[in-house]
């Protein structure tokens, strides 16, 4: 599975399916998500925040904003392959979704 540094000593290991973080070599407990959730910004920006908490202070001595560097890694993540294919298959549910509750919609409009 591809790996991605984040921050030193944190790390995004990813696949089809999403994301496990990785801190110092051993998996940051909670931290796993399929690339749906990572396309929330308001779900990314609280992972980001928590995942700042798992790195050492002394590996964030030239780091002024820890939260917005894990938030930029995330951007970028986000356009991988494997993320990029992740977001074709959202979109194509949500648009499935969408195409459903329209059809139920115009069902009830007939009766």
């Amino acid at each position: 599975m591809p790996k991605r540094k984040i921050l030193s000593g944190l790390e995004a290991v990813y696949d089809d399916e999403g994301v496990v973080f990785y801190c110092d070599g051993e998996p940051v407990e909670d931290m796993e998500f399929a690339w749906e959730d990572l396309f929330d910004e308001e779900l990314r920006a609280e992972a980001a925040e928590e995942l700042a908490e798992y790195v050492e202070a002394e590996d964030l001595e030239d780091v002024d904003n820890p939260v917005q560097v894990i938030l930029a890694q995330l951007a970028r993540l986000l356009k991988t392959p494997a993320a990029r294919k992740a977001y074709e298959a959202f979109q194509e549910d949500e648009e499935e979704e969408d195409e459903g509750e329209e059809d139920e919609d115009f069902d009830e409009d007939e009766e």
